[in-house]
């Protein structure tokens, strides 16, 4: 076993950085987290995978220690992120990713990637990032507050504790604070992510850049495995679009985790359920080689 160690990917292109940890000689995860956040945010996956599995737990460009590249957060562009990783990885490895990083880890087993053994998908907002859905949504809404936040605080380099505070005294849709579900580790995590992240990258989801050309209706050509949030709490992935999920990948399991919000591993309600069925789900997975996955 070994602690964490930071480090960024070789090759051209913007500086994309990456932490792995856990069993030295482990079965590959890359773990792709959501808008706004950063590789910080996996801590319990990585904690509870650390016999067995190795971890790479990336920053898409815009988000953590990575570079900012204004102009150029298309979904195409967060698809070359991961690649660059997988290819470094060179075997195939399970992607686990949450929200933004859902749908990178779709879009990947979409196109039968060779590196790509099995998706693990956290309340993935694979239909809401449709234009006719996502302007109204309350994904969008909550995106574009954040924004204005994260521009003034850093306009102010407000210290992580102001972050915070902010999102722990935030509205959560079941009426009391968003600091009353989540872990504190995952508010100290999505603080500084917020410190950190590029309002760029927000604004090119918000005015639909980054999705325009994604298209959910593709079948998933890899294993895969969908946890949603509660409808209630403004799931990203809800219960009406699970048919529709059927009807192209009809293979593809939904588990719902009640009392979850978007971020269910960060979630008090949901963290031990999601971390009992991602350890169900990661024994299931054969052992691959890239002969066999091509």
């Amino acid at each position: 076993m070994s602690g964490v160690q930071h480090h960024v990917l070789p090759g051209n292109g913007p500086d994309i950085a990456y932490d792995v940890a856990g069993d030295d000689h482990g079965r590959p995860l890359v773990l792709l987290h959501g808008l706004s956040a950063n590789s910080t945010s996996w801590a319990p996956v990585i904690e509870r995978t650390a016999a067995g599995w190795r971890s790479h737990a990336l920053d898409f460009r815009g988000h953590g220690r990575s570079d900012h590249t204004p102009g150029r957060y298309r979904l195409a562009d967060y698809i070359d992120d991961a690649e660059r990783l997988l290819q470094l990885i060179g075997e195939p490895a399970v992607v686990i990713g949450h929200s933004l990083g859902a749908i990178v880890a779709a879009a990947l087993a979409q196109d039968r990637h060779p590196l790509v053994a099995a998706v693990f998908l956290e309340d993935p907002p694979l239909y809401v990032v449709e234009p006719h859905v996502f302007t109204g949504s309350g994904l969008a809404r909550g995106f574009g507050v954040l924004r204005d936040h994260i521009e003034r605080l850093q306009a102010e380099q407000a210290p992580v504790d102001t972050y915070r505070d902010l999102l722990a005294a935030s509205p959560h849709p079941a009426g009391d604070r968003l600091g009353d579900h989540l872990h504190d580790d995952a508010l100290w995590s999505r603080a500084g992510a917020l410190a950190q992240v590029d309002p760029a990258a927000i604004t090119a989801v918000l005015d639909g850049t980054t999705f325009v050309a994604y298209d959910p209706d593709r079948p998933l050509h890899r294993p895969a495995l969908v946890v949603r949030a509660d409808p209630a709490y403004d799931a990203a992935f809800q219960p009406a679009h699970e048919p529709r999920l059927h009807r192209t990948s009809p293979d593809v399991a939904v588990i719902p985790m009640p009392g979850a919000g978007h971020n269910i591993r960060g979630d008090r309600a949901s963290r031990h359920n999601y971390l009992n069925v991602l350890s169900d789900f990661l024994t299931k997975q054969p052992v691959t080689t890239m002969e066999i996955r091509s």
